[in-house]
């Protein structure tokens, strides 16, 4: 992706963040310099307590930043009102939106206060925006249903709709899987990557799906305890060991030849193993989850060869076969 040409949405200059109490302050997180372009897709990660809410609150201007600036279009959103700030930015919050007999294109139009007269009335304009933005998330079946007979995930799909309508530039989402089942979590950071590569529009979220992430993010921001943030592609920030540093723990690693957070399970036993993907693959969960870890075959271990749904198990001159792993499993101690 070439941000070179862009200039950007969005940035920080030496932010600190926190809360002001009397005469002092806590201070959260320190030293906070990003941006983010045109037409990408940004997620903020970082480990609980890292200050990813309290960063989101002071971007979109719902809580003033402690020290530093934040830009918006070169601007300095601590000099906007209101009103101002919300033709510059949408912004979708974690709460879930619970409003009486109200449907999707009622809940969608009103992205378009910023940009009524003061009666709010509609222009036709208007009225074309609210609808290609119910389009764009996949509910033109269903704007006229109330919202709560919505699903969770047709729900935010209508928050974003409505983000969308607000027709800002930038579209800033904390959270915005947090009450989802895992199909709709992939639907929605599918659904928030496409817009932003398809509208030119600068998506941000917070967010705790740090395997999703890496799939989708065009770049992140990696938010630290008592350090500097981190900022790059998923790939750069994996390759440079960024993620292991910051989100291993004595639980779980970060495994950088998969991709994948792996639980950190006691080893005490070890096969060898031979066969076919994936029954390679399946099988190597499986037993590490036993505490049966993988190594290079000698005549100590037992030796299993997976494929074609059979398992063969050699050691000391005995041989056993099963067809599942569950019977693996059972058989692997009487061996």
């Amino acid at each position: 992706m070439n941000t070179g040409k862009y200039t950007a949405i969005l940035r920080t200059d030496n932010v600190t963040i926190g809360y002001a109490h009397a005469k002092q302050q806590s201070i959260i997180a320190q030293n906070l310099n990003c941006e983010i372009f045109e037409g990408e897709m940004l997620c903020l990660l970082g480990p609980n307590g890292s200050g990813k809410s309290t960063f989101i609150r002071s971007i979109s201007g719902l809580q003033p930043a402690l020290s530093g600036s934040i830009y918006i279009h070169n601007q300095r959103i601590d000099g906007k009102n209101a009103n101002q700030l919300a033709k510059n930015m949408s912004v979708v919050l974690t709460d879930t939106v619970h409003i009486p007999n109200t449907t999707v294109w009622d809940i969608v139009s009103y992205g378009r206060h910023p940009h009524t007269n003061w009666l709010g009335m509609l222009s036709e304009t208007d009225h074309a925006i609210i609808s290609d933005a119910i389009e764009k998330v996949g509910l033109t079946d269903f704007q006229n249903r109330h919202l709560n007979t919505l699903s969770d995930g047709e729900k935010q799909r209508t928050m974003i709709a409505k983000a969308l309508a607000q027709d800002t530039d930038f579209i800033i989402l904390d959270e915005p899987t947090a009450h989802l089942d895992l199909p709709n979590r992939i639907a929605i950071m599918k659904l928030l990557k496409d817009l932003a590569h398809s509208t030119r529009k600068s998506i941000l979220l917070s967010t705790h799906e740090l395997d999703l992430a890496l799939q989708v993010a065009d770049r992140i921001w990696l938010m630290q305890k008592q350090a500097p943030m981190l900022c790059g592609t998923p790939e750069d920030l994996v390759l440079q060991g960024s993620f292991q540093k910051v989100f291993s723990t004595h639980a779980f690693d970060f495994d950088i030849n998969t991709g994948f957070f792996k639980i950190n399970f006691p080893v005490q036993h070890y096969v060898s193993l031979s066969g076919e993907q994936p029954f390679l693959l399946w099988t190597t969960r499986a037993l590490y989850k036993y505490g049966i870890a993988v190594k290079d075959k000698y005549s100590a271990i037992p030796h299993i060869h997976a494929a074609d749904n059979q398992w063969h198990i050699e050691f000391n001159n005995k041989h056993c076969v099963c067809s599942s792993i569950f019977e693996l499993l059972s058989a692997l101690p009487q061996m």
